[in-house]
């Protein structure tokens, strides 16, 4: 049951980290006010930010993509997924300290 649920809340922080890393804008919690409309949209269109947002919608995919291997891993009792959990795990490792290594 615990499997279900964390395959679940996975697959669901998955697609919506892949939604905003596509298209930064579907990060507006309000989208039906026009003047936070205008706002996002003013703030997507600089280069910087929308990059950082992409980056964003990257950490939470590879968060969701991990949660949802490893909750796979453990109901079908597969070490093929264990492993792909634990490279998704050391890939958001990674992209963590590479700002600090990179500065």
């Amino acid at each position: 049951m615990g499997a279900a649920i964390g395959a679940v809340i996975g697959l669901a922080l998955a697609a919506i980290g892949f939604a905003a890393m596509r298209d930064p804008m579907r990060l507006n919690l309000d989208p039906f006010s026009p003047s936070a409309q205008g706002y996002y949209q003013r703030m997507v269109l600089d280069t910087s930010t929308r990059n950082q947002l992409r980056v964003l919608g990257v950490l939470i995919c590879l968060l969701g993509s991990g949660i949802l291997t490893a909750s796979l891993a453990a109901a079908l009792k597969s070490r093929s997924l264990g492993a792909v959990s634990n490279g998704l795990w050391a890939l958001m490792g990674c992209i963590f300290l590479a700002p600090g290594v990179l500065a």
